[in-house]
């Protein structure tokens, strides 16, 4: 039994019309499924945690929306061993670009028929679930500014506006950063990203080595540099560059991270993986190869 988890109104309502697209292409292939509808936010968890206590062999989740939408879906069925996968009918679908799965819902959909099942490493950040990418400092800015153009925009455009938005109206926050108990960076910063898949943004590779089955977090730290600077290094960072400015980049792999704020601030508003959060520190881990995955 696949069961469709659909968010009706991710991608600006485009969920609801890829699930009705997916439940034809299923019947023309008499395969057994059922769709369920999220009906306030949490409900992706709620109903996937409900798939989850009890399931057959072969049966697996099918996350209809974006990246809340399968976050939702991980969170609800993590530890349960039921499989999950997902159609991209978000904004961004950030995370499943690090699946290569195919844009189109269609050819998206025969890849995960056509898939094996294997197991990714899932991140943790103050205990709770995260499958992609936690942030703090320019990239919350950049969401914040593309919230208002997403429904006119899809993919890249609304966070490139966002980009050249902060570009120009950020300021870069003092922070404390240590891995695996070291200390690697303090000072004023402009990005803090601590990732397990590739991409934020709609497609902005901001951890281009990262690897889901790496068993390691990707820390990318970028310090403040002027707004020149910025302008002239965003080609590279849209084009996967990132790990070459090393004049301003700290990078490295590490099974645990803690990010605080220093220089009198209370709280960092953090994105994790396209949500933004109200923390007053981060403490970050990792579950290796934790989640079964049609991929």
């Amino acid at each position: 039994m696949i069961t469709l988890i659909v968010n009706p109104i991710a991608g600006s309502g485009r969920s609801k019309k890829v699930a009705n697209c997916i439940s034809e292409r299923l019947r023309g292939k008499n395969l057994p499924f059922r769709l369920w509808e999220t009906k306030s936010p949490g409900g992706a968890a709620a109903l996937a945690q409900k798939a989850s206590a009890s399931y057959a062999p072969g049966d697996f989740l099918l996350s209809v929306g974006g990246d809340g939408t399968f976050l939702e879906v991980l969170q609800g069925a993590f530890g349960s061993g039921l499989p999950i996968a997902a159609i991209p009918a978000g904004t961004g679908n950030d995370f499943l670009k690090s699946l290569k799965i195919p844009g189109d819902p269609l050819q998206a959909l025969e890849h995960i028929l056509n898939a094996g099942v294997r197991r990714i490493d899932i991140g943790v950040i103050n205990g709770t679930l995260f499958a992609n990418e936690c942030g703090a400092g320019f990239d919350v800015a950049v969401l914040d500014y593309a919230r208002p153009v997403k429904k006119y925009l899809r993919g890249l455009l609304p966070y490139l506006w966002g980009v050249l938005q902060a570009i120009f109206r950020y300021r870069c926050l003092p922070m404390e950063i240590e891995a695996d108990g070291k200390p690697v960076f303090s000072g004023s910063c402009l990005v803090v990203s601590v990732a397990n898949g590739r991409y934020i943004g709609g497609g902005i590779p901001i951890s281009p080595a990262a690897d889901l089955q790496s068993g390691k977090l990707e820390l990318i730290v970028l310090r403040s540099c002027s707004r020149l600077r910025m302008i002239r290094y965003l080609p590279g960072l849209l084009s996967g560059k990132i790990l070459r400015f090393q004049d301003t980049v700290v990078h490295c792999r590490a099974d645990r991270v803690t990010v605080r704020p220093i220089g009198g601030i209370e709280s960092l508003r953090v994105n994790i993986d396209g949500e933004i959060h109200p923390l007053s520190h981060c403490e970050f881990s990792l579950h290796p190869a934790s989640q079964p995955l049609h991929m």
